[in-house]
């Protein structure tokens, strides 16, 4: 289930809770940053916290401010030279970075909870949207994802893209995907 925040300020008196399985909190870059949400409490059961449209240079969040809350979508990449800071993320989480990410393409600082371990894993996921022009030439989107990761030593990463519109039977446009991973802990990295 997916649950948007509209306004944060009409939301003040508000108890919002995730129902079973995966539930995504969403809003934009502006209600859950700078002065924000002040009342995360009152969103409960939820997994995901998804951004839906660009990050702007210094952004930061906390996801575990947010109860449940233990995975982060930026749903349209980092703004382009800028350096987003998502904290607070699980052991064994996941991040994703989607949207224009050939354009959008700033750097993604990631931090676990709680790092302590020597066997913390996490799930990234490259989501590019590819520019489908539904003609009969497979043409390439290519993205570069831009990603500080600290305190991980399994790195599990999905490369993969999403079109901007139905090919209508013509030649699937696809993605080719980059990343640019600074991570000093990392021990073992996985692709798929």
């Amino acid at each position: 289930d997916n649950y948007t925040i509209g306004d944060a300020a009409d939301e003040a008196t508000a108890s919002v809770e995730g129902g079973d399985g995966e539930d995504t909190l969403s809003s934009t870059a502006a209600i859950f940053g700078g002065a924000g949400i002040t009342n995360p409490e009152i969103y409960t059961g939820f997994d995901v916290l998804a951004v839906t449209d660009v990050l702007p240079d210094l952004f930061a969040i906390d996801v575990s401010d947010f109860d449940g809350v233990d995975s982060f979508k930026a749903g349209n990449g980092v703004a382009a030279l800028g350096t987003a800071t998502v904290s607070g993320v699980g052991n064994g989480s996941t991040v994703t970075m989607a949207g224009d990410l050939a354009t959008n393409t700033g750097t993604l600082e990631v931090t676990l909870a709680d790092a302590s371990g020597s066997s913390d894993s996490l799930d990234f996921i490259i989501d590019t949207l590819i520019d489908e022009n539904s003609d009969a030439v497979v043409d390439t989107t290519a993205a570069t994802a831009t990603a500080t990761i600290s305190g991980v030593e399994t790195l599990n990463v999905e490369s993969t893209g999403t079109p901007d519109e139905d090919p209508a039977g013509a030649e699937m446009d696809i993605a080719s995907n980059t990343l640019a991973l600074t991570n000093d802990e990392l021990v073992t990295l996985n692709i798929s």
